[in-house]
Parts: structure tokens; C-alpha cells; sequence
């Protein structure tokens, strides 16, 4: 039995960035909710101010507001953007019950929250009723504190990075360096698009490359067992810098039954941030010309296919497979 399916046959997107799969055509009678994360001072409500100036488009708006910042939306703003404001307290007031309720009355065309930097995303998600779709997932960080959160509060920080589109690093000084900050967002995500925004409120986008462990110029890429958390996210990040290359990568043969794909497997190791942190199973979709190893340790020569949806995953084409190293209790670091 061959494992191929055509990536085209279902009409989905891969939910990496939101924990949802939904057909497009169910989202087009859903409103859509936009998720703005980040740690008390980061500077969200400034954002989401300045988000709503560029992109409300005439929309009626319910903001959703889980923490008390120094910056408020004064009575004008709301009035001249349409926004019903509702202030949720305690994470455990986020039930489907309340926020369709919320929705149903204030007549929203679209909810912004901006979340409690210590409240878990999955909350949200799990509150989340028929009604709404997660449509984007932005986080915004401090210059000035981001960095100690990621030390003593590196959970919390993943959980917010993770699966976001965007990321803003705000108040950074023009001569600081920017590595730092780039590293600690591409530990967590491949993909995220990542800004640097100086006092003045001036935007730069991050163009430092990621600093690869192994070498893109060799005809077959070898891809060390210890530095596969890293290619997991360069590759979901810069897809198009691995076409036509030929891999060979090790990790653990699993099936995929999360929906969002039709490769019938998928290859992965369990990684983490630290030494300390607790591991999570990353993974990344492969399409095998007939059964491999379910639960055994392989080392595939591959190529990658580009994902067939904007949103989607790559996938990896794996030409033959060998018996792999286990790096089982072994969680592996982005770094």
C-alpha cells in the first residue's frame, strides 16, 4: 500500500498556527477572532490600537480585554471603531457559553482579545464556540523583559510564540543586537514572521538567517539525530530554502491522525527549549512508497515537496529508509 496521496485532495488548511483544521468554505459563515499575546507591559493594547487604525475596515468589533494595562481605549476610539468592550477576569470565566453570548449581542463581525500573558492559549481554544475561528495568532514582546520571561517562565513564553503568524519585539535600542531575539523565536517557531520595532514605533523586519548545524552546499544533507528540532522549524519556516535538496534525517516513524494532512505518516523526535524545559513530540509530515516501521527509529533519505495550501506544511518524499539512532529520553534542542 503506498502512502502517497495527492496533497490536494482535501481542501484544508494545516492548522499549525491555530490547533484548528477547517474547510474554507465552513469559514465564510464564521467570524473570525484575532489573538494578541504577550506579557503585562509588552506594549499589546498600543498595538492593537494601531491594528485596529489599519485593518477594522468598518467592521463592528468586540474586544475582548483579559488583563489591566497602563494603556486603556479610551471612549472616543471605541466610539469611532465600533467597539463593545467586555473584560473577562479569571481564565476560568472563558466558557462557549459566554463568549457566544458576547458575540450574539454586541453584533461583532470580528473579536480581538488581548489575553492574559500567564493564561494558557488552549483555554481560548477550548472556549472557543462554532461561531468563531481563530484567524490569527500575533504575539508581542518587551525589549526590556522579554528575555528574563524566557529564562523563568520559558512554558508560558512557548505557549504564547508558538503557532503565532507574527511576532513584535517592541522598545529594542538601535544598537542592541538583534541575535538574541531572533534565536529565541526561531527555538519556538519556524515560521513566525519576526519585527523588531524601535522606540520611535519604526519597523524593521528580521533578516538574520538562521545559523544552520549542518551544510545546505553538500549534494546529500546530513542532518545530525541531535539537530533535528532545528530543521523542523527552519524547514516549516523557509520551506523553499530545502527544495531540491536531497536530506537524510532521523527520527521516530509515527501515524498521522491529526486531520490536517493526507501524508499517512509522519517522522519526529521529542524536543524542548532547555535542559529544563518538558519536551513536546515535533514532527513533520512523510509520504513512504509503502508501509515503514510505525514506532521504530529510521533514517530516510528524502526530498521536499512544498505544501499545496499557503498554510500547510511541507512534506518530506522519502526515497528509502534505514534503521535510525533512538534519541528516545533524549529530548532534543532547537539550538
Amino acid at each position: 500500500m503506498s502512502g502517497r496521496k495527492d496533497l490536494c485532495d482535501r481542501k484544508r488548511y494545516s492548522k499549525r498556527r491555530t490547533g484548528q483544521s477547517v474547510c474554507r468554505g465552513e469559514r465564510m459563515n464564521r467570524i473570525p477572532m484575532y489573538l494578541f499575546t504577550g506579557f503585562l507591559g509588552s506594549g499589546k493594547t498600543t498595538f492593537i490600537k494601531n491594528w485596529i487604525i489599519k485593518k477594522a475596515e468598518g467592521k463592528r468589533l468586540l474586544l475582548l480585554l483579559c488583563e489591566d494595562g497602563a494603556v486603556k481605549y479610551p471612549e472616543d476610539f471605541r466610539r469611532e471603531y465600533a467597539i463593545v468592550c467586555s473584560r473577562i477576569r479569571n481564565s476560568g470565566d472563558l466558557t462557549k457559553e459566554l463568549l457566544s453570548e458576547l458575540v450574539t449581542e454586541s453584533g461583532a463581525q470580528a473579536v480581538i482579545v488581548e489575553y492574559n500573558g500567564f493564561w494558557s492559549t488552549r483555554r481560548l481554544k477550548q472556549a472557543m464556540p462554532e461561531s468563531l475561528f481563530l484567524k490569527d495568532k500575533i504575539f508581542i514582546g518587551n525589549a526590556e523583559d522579554v528575555l528574563i520571561y524566557n529564562r523563568n517562565l520559558s512554558p508560558q513564553l512557548i505557549d504564547k510564540i508558538a503557532s503565532s503568524s507574527q511576532a513584535y519585539i517592541n522598545r529594542i535600542r538601535p544598537d542592541e543586537p538583534k541575535q538574541v531575539y531572533h534565536d529565541m523565536i526561531r527555538s519556538t517557531s519556524g515560521r513566525c514572521s519576526l519585527f523588531f520595532v524601535n522606540a520611535d514605533g519604526r519597523t524593521e523586519r528580521d533578516v538574520l538567517p538562521n545559523r544552520a548545524p549542518y551544510n545546505m552546499r553538500e549534494k546529500l544533507v546530513l542532518v545530525p539525530p541531535d539537530k533535528f528540532a532545528f530543521f523542523c522549524a527552519d524547514l516549516n519556516r523557509l520551506p523553499e530554502a530545502y527544495e531540491g535538496h536531497e536530506l537524510q534525517v532521523n527520527g521516530l516513524v509515527v501515524e498521522n491522525d491529526d486531520g490536517t494532512t493526507p501524508a499517512a505518516y509522519r517522522i519526529g523526535a521529542e524536543t524542548a527549549r532547555s535542559v529544563d524545559d518538558v519536551g513536546s513530540f515535533w514532527s513533520i509530515p512523510c509520504v513512504f512508497e509503502g508501509e515503514p516501521p510505525v514506532g521504530k527509529w529510521v533514517q530516510i533519505t528524502c526530498t521536499v515537496e512544498l505544501p499545496a495550501e499557503p498554510e500547510g506544511e511541507p512534506h518530506l518524499i522519502v526515497k528509502s529508509y534505514s534503521p535510525g539512532f533512538s534519541m528516545e529520553g533524549k529530548p532534543i534542542l532547537f539550538i
